[in-house]
């Protein structure tokens, strides 16, 4: 397991959240599928809300469109954890929105604000609205990659 991936599990386990580690995704079939492919896990599964949780802490345009294609299955809840980039945004769309989190600080500092705000919007998710988290991670996904497009153009002047 990765640190961010620990920092997770010590807040879930603080927060009581239960949680599987590891967890094969219910799929036969997915886009880069090849025909020696295992099923494919996320980091955490969240039984009580049925969530599936990829914590994510570097993206590549690959994993940002395996995430993509995740969260948007309509047959499972699905939810992107990212940690350590402050432009991913968990805020996007909170439902917890009234306990602003501040990721500011030093690097570790806001990394482990960012994980603990996104692991108590988890427990809020499991208890309220598990439905909710792909949509609300589709959002942050978009937002982000938006961020990405606008840094290419500012640096390179124009976007293939």
């Amino acid at each position: 397991m990765s640190t961010v991936e620990d920092t997770v599990e010590a807040q879930f386990i603080d927060l009581g959240v239960s949680f599987e580690k590891q967890t094969r995704i219910p799929f036969d079939d997915w886009p880069w599928k090849k025909a020696r492919s295992h099923k494919p896990k996320c980091d955490f599964y969240l039984p009580d809300g049925k969530i599936y949780v990829e914590v994510k802490g570097f993206m590549t345009i690959h994993a940002m469109s395996k995430l993509s294609w995740f969260c948007r299955q309509k047959s499972i809840n699905y939810y992107i954890l990212h940690g350590t980039e402050p432009d991913w945004n968990p805020q996007i769309n909170s439902p917890i929105n009234n306990c602003f989190e501040n990721f500011s600080g030093t690097i570790k500092q806001a990394m482990e604000n960012m994980i603990a705000f996104q692991a108590k919007e988890l427990k809020w998710l499991v208890e309220n609205n598990p439905s909710a988290s792909s949509d609300l991670s589709l959002g942050r996904l978009k937002d982000y990659i938006s961020t990405r497009i606008t840094e290419y153009t500012n640096w390179n002047g124009e976007w293939y």
